[in-house]
Formats: C-alpha cells, sequence, structure tokens
C-alpha cells in the first residue's frame, strides 16, 4: 500500500586503491596524484530507500591540481534524491526523482587536502530481482596523474528479493496491535498496545522515517490530531500534530505522495469526495486537494498501482464491492476499476507478493478472514486465511522490512 521494497545487496569495489601511507613518495614526479574511493554504510536497502554514500576524493600531490571535476553517472535502477559537496565545489545534478550524471568541481586542491562528497540515491520499485547494475566515480584535473589507476570507483548493485505487506488487526477497545510478518494464519509476530482506544481513534501505518518498516500509527477524528511511530511498540508518538478540522468523521491515510521515501497523511472527506493530502508530516494546509469519486460510504484506499514508486489513491464502494484506481493524485476518471470479493467488506491494499505493484484484498469481518490478489483486476482471490479474532480493525504493512 506504500512504497515497495525489494532487498538489495550492494557490493563496493574499488578499481584500486593506493593509500597515502602505501604510495612512494613523489619526489621529482611530476603532475598531481588524485583518488577517489566510493563508499557506503549498509550492504543492503529496499527499493524507495535512500543509498547514503560518499565519494572520498584526495590529492597525494605532488602538485596542486586544478579544475578538479568528479563525475558520477548514476545507475538506472536509481533516482537522484541529493548530493552536498563542501565549500568551495559547484554541482551539477538530475532533479529530484530524476536520474543522469552528477558532476562535482572545484578550482582546485592543494597536495594532501581531501574532500568528502555526499551522494543520496533512491532505488526504484522497479528494479528486477536478478539484476546488476554497475555504476562508477571518476576524478580528473588540468595536471598530468602519476597513478591514474586511483582515478575510479565502482560499485554494484544486484537486486536479490522483494518486500512484501503482510497483516495486521488492531482492537479498538484495548488498543492491542497484532502484526504478522508473513500472509498466513497463525499467531501475531509483533504485538503490543499503542493508542488511547475507542471509535475516534483510527489505526494507520507507513514508514514515516524512511527506514524501510512501516510503523503504527493513530487518527483521533475529535481532535484532528495524528500520532506517529518510528517503531512498533507502545510509548509516546515519534510524530505529532494536528491537521484538518476536528469532530468530523473524516477518514485518514498515508503514503508517499511525491515519491521521496516518506509516507505522509492525507484525510478523505466522505460528504465531498475530497481528497487532502500533505507531503510532510506536520500541520498546515495541504499539499494536494482534489475530489475522487462519488463521496458518501466510499471507503478511501491508498497504493502504488503501476509500480512508479509514489502512492495515489482510490476508493472502494462497499454496496457494490467495486475498486475505483487512480494512478494520480488528481481528478478525473478511474485508471482501473472493478469488481472484487463480497459487497461490504473491508478494503485492503498491499504489495503480497513483492512484485513492485500495490493490489487489493478484502477483510470479512464476521469470520476474520483476508482474500488477497495480486492484480488489479476481478478474479479469485490469490491468498486466503483467517488472521485474528472477528470484527477488529485490518492494518497491512511491511512490518519487517523483507
Amino acid at each position: 500500500m506504500f512504497p515497495v521494497r525489494n532487498l538489495v545487496a550492494i557490493a563496493f569495489v574499488t578499481v584500486v586503491v593506493f593509500s597515502a601511507a602505501i604510495v612512494p613518495a613523489h619526489a621529482g614526479v611530476p603532475g598531481a596524484d588524485l583518488q577517489v574511493i566510493k563508499t557506503a554504510p549498509l550492504l543492503n536497502y529496499s527499493p524507495n530507500s535512500v543509498v547514503d554514500y560518499t565519494i572520498q576524493v584526495s590529492n597525494n600531490g605532488p602538485a596542486t591540481a586544478t579544475t578538479v571535476q568528479v563525475l558520477d553517472q548514476m545507475p538506472v535502477s536509481t533516482s537522484f534524491v541529493s548530493v552536498v559537496a563542501p565549500p568551495g565545489w559547484f554541482v551539477t545534478s538530475p532533479a529530484p526523482g530524476g536520474t543522469g550524471l552528477i558532476i562535482c568541481s572545484t578550482s582546485s586542491m592543494a597536495p594532501q587536502a581531501s574532500a568528502t562528497i555526499s551522494v543520496q540515491l533512491r532505488i526504484k520499485a522497479t528494479t528486477f530481482a536478478g539484476t546488476f547494475v554497475a555504476n562508477t566515480a571518476t576524478v580528473s584535473s588540468q595536471q598530468p596523474d602519476p597513478f591514474p589507476l586511483t582515478n575510479s570507483s565502482t560499485w554494484t548493485i544486484e537486486v536479490t528479493g522483494n518486500d512484501t505487506d503482510t497483516p495486521g488487526v488492531v482492537s479498538s477497545v484495548t488498543s492491542a496491535w497484532f502484526l504478522r510478518n508473513t500472509n498466513s494464519a497463525g499467531a501475531g509476530d509483533l504485538v503490543f498496545t499503542y493508542g488511547a482506544g475507542g471509535p475516534t481513534q483510527l489505526p494507520i501505518r507507513g514508514d514515516f522515517d524512511n527506514d524501510g518498516l512501516d510503523t503504527a500509527g493513530i487518527y483521533d477524528q475529535s481532535s484532528g490530531a495524528f500520532f506517529l511511530k518510528n517503531s512498533n511498540s507502545g510509548g509516546a508518538a515519534d510524530i505529532a500534530f494536528t491537521f484538518g478540522p476536528p469532530s468530523t468523521n473524516w477518514i485518514p491515510l498515508a503514503g508517499d505522495w511525491n515519491n521521496d521515501g516518506i509516507d505522509s497523511i492525507g484525510l478523505y472527506d466522505p460528504s465531498s469526495g475530497f481528497f487532502f493530502l500533505k507531503n510532510s508530516n506536520s500541520p498546515g494546509s495541504a499539499d494536494l486537494v482534489f475530489a475522487f469519486g462519488a463521496g458518501g460510504t466510499s471507503v478511501p484506499v491508498a497504493g502504488d498501482w503501476n509500480g512508479d514508486g509514489a502512492d495515489t489513491i482510490g476508493i472502494y464502494a462497499p454496496a457494490s464491492g467495486t475498486f475505483f484506481l487512480r494512478n494520480s493524485n488528481s481528478p478525473g476518471a478511474a485508471d482501473l476499476a472493478f469488481t472484487f470479493g463480497a459487497a461490504f467488506s473491508t478494503p485492503l491494499t498491499g504489495d503480497w507478493d513483492g512484485d513492485g505493484i500495490d493490489t487489493i484484498g478484502i477483510y470479512v469481518g464476521s469470520t476474520g478472514a483476508w482474500f488477497l490478489r495480486n492484480v488489479n483486476s476481478s478474479g479469485s482471490a490469490s491468498l486466503v486465511f483467517v488472521y485474528g479474532p472477528p470484527n477488529l480493525t485490518p492494518i497491512a504493512g511491511d512490518w519487517n522490512g523483507l
């Protein structure tokens, strides 16, 4: 239902690295010996999570390097997030969410000087398992380099798996959360109490801090307040704020509306059919306001229906059991419309099979049965199981990052 995530193993390979301690003395050797090393803190990443890596540039001398330029051609399976260079460096980069060449340059580097460039790239949700992608950063200057083999550093990404969304149920009476890490019957893998309980306390979930895990949240209809956690545990909210009018029957939802890797909140007004979506978890005006559907008894849903990394909205019409899904957060006709399951069920959305696309499901409260489908179309359920006692509130997410 929210950002889709593949597990990614990232191996970093430096073409040839000579540290300053082992490079011979440069007395009498002309030019400037430039060196670049690319590193990253982790080996495993999930799509829509951010890879934080550094490019360490140094001049081992003996001459000053002038017109120093670092080039980093982004892999096609990544999108640009940010780049930060030290003072005195100039940066040219793609727009956020884009792809292309990152260029960092400075007029000169003295002998023994070094600089660290921090780059953030996002793994695209549509990268398939088994894909290998190589990326090389290079450094150059106007001076000849006596050791050119240290002028490049390469990293290789292998996509090794996919994340899946799995079930959870919440008791509105006790505020107990029961989350399971597989789409099957059985006991909860994570059990905790969060929230005050009561009919106005509506559970939501999302990856509110871009750590690859979905965590618990509560929207209090009586006050218009959101209480979001960055861990699946009891205790105080990590993020608390009000958004929208209090004392209404507005329905909360959460999704990555702008493809920044962080799920943020939204509200749906059933009386008008309007969505109010925020791109940050904070008070203030909505970033997106539009009507979709007829309102009334319709139930809002959200997910990445086309695998482009951004979540968009939809509605479920209980009386007919029909889903109406849209691939942009804007008014207009549904891009997908179909019926699934018994009427007057509770709608579900999530990536049940880890293919990078969120699909639908239903929960039958009287039996506690889950019916999940791996394609956004009419047809038989791909997965059927009973989880949790009857008549609890269902909630699905990626609770373990796998």
